[in-house]
């Protein structure tokens, strides 16, 4: 048994094209250096290839507190993102686990993430469980096992592990099946929800300027863990404290070292809190020009967005098409009525869309336009009727869920 904290899982390459940024560290290695960083020794157990392993080492090393435990592959995996709320394209690894989990020795405190590879063989006092797999999370008692065990995943992992569309019975049926005591459920910008066996409480998003969200997940399990396992804050404390210090990675561009002792204290929150479910009554209405590849491409990716938020979406695009103006103009207005929110791409400075956020305004409704590429002075007549303007793809989609 060792005194210092257990760390399982990937160690992975990670590129992210718009904000351009590459890495090497995946589930496993991003929460061992938020953990070392926050002055804990960490024991992390991963699988990788020799270049991968030989890129990260140094990067453990600049931590002080990391000792790395690998198992041999002949290619590890990599995800490539075009913004960071892209689906990734995984490119997997060439060898795996086999039939042999990649095992931990007991440890009294053991954060575990799922991993691409395969199976975990973990068992420890105070478990924090991850399972890292929108379509196939794996069960943590298959091959595991804890004292006292937390669940940490997203509304679509759990639906794929228990069948229930409600965070509420999934909560539970998870809690019951697994023995967990804690189970959250994460809901990207609207939050997350924390089942304990005294009921479902909420736990609020942090507004931020910008959204990096490659990683955030890990740094929300890693501080939970820590709270929670270590300094043996109650669940909602815990919660709370990792929404807090997955804002501060997000609106620095992704970077764990930026989680730093104290840096997630409440009083030292420069952002307001936000927490809101999804209304099913009214729809954002999404403008944009899309006349070009690119522009169709920005446009689907807004959509399938907002969608996987939970948020009712009109889209001329994808609920009108393309007709003659006679045809489809009176149902795209018709759209904006029926609103209550217009998300707008404004680059380009498209005619049309220009129309719709000017109708929008007139009506009385809310604005949330994206704007990469226009200067200040164009976009003074939007800035000026109360549209909310974002620079950033991510933070926009957010700032839909937000208003």
């Amino acid at each position: 048994m060792s005194n210092a904290i257990a760390v399982i899982g990937g160690v992975y390459n990670e590129t992210c094209s718009f904000p351009w940024r590459t890495a090497v560290l995946g589930s496993g290695g991003r929460a061992a250096c938020v953990l070392a960083n926050l002055g804990h020794s960490v024991n992390l157990f991963s699988a990788a290839d020799i270049n991968t392993e030989g890129i990260f080492n140094p990067i453990a090393d600049s931590f002080l507190r990391i000792s790395c435990d690998f198992r041999r592959l002949e290619r590890s995996a990599s995800f490539y993102y075009s913004h960071p709320l892209a689906q990734p394209e995984i490119r997997y690894p060439r060898s795996n686990l086999g039939d042999e989990p990649l095992a931990c020795p007991y440890h009294d405190k053991a954060l575990c993430f799922g991993m691409l590879e395969g199976m975990t063989s973990v068992s420890g006092d105070r478990v924090v469980y991850d399972p890292q797999s929108p379509d196939q999370p794996s069960w943590f008692r298959a091959k595991n096992s804890a004292k006292r065990l937390v669940y940490i995943l997203n509304e679509r992992e759990a639906k794929a592990l228990t069948g229930e569309s409600s965070p509420e019975l999934a909560g539970a049926s998870i809690a019951s099946r697994e023995m967990a005591e804690v189970v959250i459920i994460k809901r990207g910008p609207l939050g997350s929800l924390v089942w304990t066996p005294q009921g479902m409480q909420e736990v609020p998003c942090y507004r931020t300027p910008i959204v990096y969200k490659i990683g955030s997940g890990d740094v929300f399990s890693a501080v939970f863990f820590l709270e929670w396992a270590v300094n043996n804050r109650t669940p909602i404390e815990a919660a709370h404290g990792a929404a807090r210090a997955t804002a501060i990675y997000c609106a620095t561009g992704g970077e764990p070292q930026v989680i730093r002792p104290g840096c997630y204290d409440l009083e030292k929150m420069p952002w307001a809190t936000t927490s809101r479910t999804a209304s099913a009554t009214k729809s954002i209405y999404l403008a944009g020009p899309f006349f070009t590849t690119s522009q169709r491409w920005i446009i689907g990716e807004a959509y399938r967005t907002l969608v996987s938020f939970g948020m009712k979406v009109f889209s001329p695009l994808h609920d009108v098409g393309i007709g003659l103006p006679e045809t489809v103009v009176a149902q795209d207005l018709r759209g904006i009525d029926e609103s209550s929110l217009v998300y707008a791409i404004a680059d380009g400075a498209d005619s049309g869309t220009l129309f719709e956020i000017g109708y929008a305004r007139a009506k009385g409704i809310k604005v949330i336009v994206l704007a990469e590429s226009q200067d200040a002075e164009s976009l003074t007549m939007l800035s000026g009727s109360g549209c909310r303007i974002y620079k950033d793809f991510s933070a926009s989609l957010y700032g839909c869920c937000w208003e």
